[in-house]
C-alpha cells in the first residue's frame, strides 16, 4: 500500500518489535481467554494471539475458536483469513476461519463471545476519544471485561478497569 493511501486510510501495520511489546504487556491469562482484534490489517496481531494461545495451554483448535478478527479493507480481510488458515494447517487443522469484513466503528460486536480487545488502532483516523473510535458494545465490553490494550507505534497505553 502506498504511503499516501495509508494515510488517508489511517492503515499502519504493526511492526514486529511493537507487537513484541504488546505481547509483554499483556497480562497472562488474557490468552485463555476470548479475545478480539477489531482493526486486524493483515493480520500480523490475530497470529500473535493465536501463537500466544497455544503459548499458554489452549490447543490450536480452542486458540481458532477463541479469537476474531475484523478488518475493512476486503484485501487485507481476505489476506489475513488466508494466514490464519496457513497457521491451522501448519499445526494439522483444516480450518474454515474467516476474518470478519466489517467497518469497526459501526459494527455491533455483541454477537461474539470475546472477552478482551487486544489491537493496535489504526491511530491515523483515531483522535483520543476510544468512544468515538469503537462502538459502544466494545467499550462497554472492554470495561466490563476489565481490559483493552492499544499501542501507538512509539507508546503504549494500557485501559483497564480499577
Amino acid at each position: 500500500m502506498k504511503e499516501t493511501e495509508q494515510k488517508i486510510r489511517g492503515q499502519w501495520f504493526t511492526p514486529d518489535n511493537i507487537a513484541d511489546e504488546m505481547v509483554k504487556m499483556t497480562p497472562t491469562d488474557w490468552w485463555t481467554k476470548g479475545i478480539l482484534e477489531p482493526t486486524c490489517g493483515n493480520g500480523n496481531l490475530v497470529i500473535r494471539i493465536l501463537n500466544e494461545k497455544v503459548n499458554h495451554g489452549l490447543t490450536p483448535e480452542e486458540a481458532l475458536n477463541t479469537t476474531w478478527a475484523n478488518e475493512i479493507d476486503d484485501k487485507y480481510a481476505i489476506e489475513c483469513s488466508e494466514r490464519v488458515r496457513e497457521w491451522a494447517e501448519d499445526k494439522g487443522i483444516h480450518a474454515q476461519w474467516n476474518c470478519m469484513n466489517e467497518d469497526a466503528q459501526t459494527y455491533d460486536f455483541s454477537q461474539i463471545p470475546y472477552e478482551y480487545v487486544w489491537t493496535n488502532l489504526p491511530f491515523g483516523s483515531f483522535d483520543g476519544n476510544l468512544n468515538q473510535f469503537l462502538p459502544n458494545r466494545i467499550t462497554k465490553n472492554v470495561i466490563k471485561s476489565e481490559g483493552i490494550l492499544i499501542s501507538k507505534p512509539t507508546t503504549f497505553k494500557k485501559f483497564v478497569k480499577d
